[in-house]
């Protein structure tokens, strides 16, 4: 299972309020290596409903796996255009990794029971803060800085976000009241942090119930900066919000393309 990367929770994190029960597409830039001879851009959208979520990104992103997000059918795809391929998290996906997981966790214990006294001792420490038998005490918390600017016409207040004690993104955000939406346009969102939170249970860590924790927020940011060892590094700006009838197509696999098996999670042999 692939790691869900700062980018894509900051991404989500963006189109939180926005979605509703019409159908919503979030125009989005993202610049990367700010402060270098040749930072990198990159576009992308967001095009979301009640139950589906998908995203699609052009410039340096275009490489990566598109997702796709079915709360209706509690499933999510990876799709690889490229390959014609795609991997698929369901149900079933879950459970399996649950498994593998008790697997790795049995066998680890196996492994420290034959240790010498004091490797065992150090290996146990190390286990009580990666250890994957139980739900990590990392979380993302939000602050507010009060901080303002004006973002497309919308005057932003600033929230800095932190995983345990690291700074990873300053936040420029939008009240709902002034974008014209609200908490409960976030259907998709709910269903989606549920399915994570089962996905992350599997895997041996926690998350957030709601996994995109705007409502915190009480609106959208419209500018997200990516901090790294202090200095921001890349930002993703909200360049519009729209309204419009989105295709079916949007939220299916397209015909054709081969399913590949998710990597498994078992424990490599002696």
């Amino acid at each position: 299972m692939r790691n869900v990367s700062p980018l894509g929770i900051l991404l989500l994190g963006l189109g939180l309020a926005a979605a509703a029960s019409a159908d919503v597409t979030i125009q989005m830039k993202k610049t990367d290596h700010l402060g270098s001879k040749k930072p990198e851009v990159s576009t992308g959208a967001m095009s979301l409903n009640a139950s589906c979520f998908a995203t699609r990104w052009s410039g340096k992103e275009e490489a990566h796996d598109r997702m796709i997000f079915r709360g209706d059918r509690n499933v999510m795809w990876f799709v690889n255009d490229d390959k014609k391929s795609y991997q698929q998290i369901d149900e079933a996906t879950i459970d399996r990794m649950a498994g593998q997981m008790a697997d790795a966790r049995a066998q680890m214990k196996a492994r420290l029971a034959q240790m010498p006294p004091e490797r065992r001792a150090e290996a146990e420490a190390m286990m009580k803060r990666f250890d994957t038998g139980r739900p990590s005490a990392s979380k993302i918390d939000y602050r507010r800085i009060g901080a303002t600017k004006r973002i497309g016409g919308h005057l932003c207040t600033e929230y800095d976000s932190y995983y345990d004690k690291d700074l990873q993104a300053h936040l420029w955000v939008a009240p709902y009241s002034a974008l014209n939406v609200s908490p409960a346009d976030a259907a998709v969102f709910k269903r989606m942090g549920e399915f994570f939170g089962k996905l992350t249970g599997a895997m041996g860590g926690a998350q957030k119930q709601d996994y995109v924790p705007l409502h915190e927020l009480n609106g959208i940011p419209l500018l997200t900066q990516d901090v790294d060892d202090g200095k921001v590094t890349a930002e993703t700006l909200v360049e519009s919000i729209s309204r419009a009838p989105i295709a079916a197509s949007t939220f299916q696999v397209p015909a054709g393309y081969k399913m590949e098996a998710m990597p498994e999670m078992r424990p490599r042999k002696k």
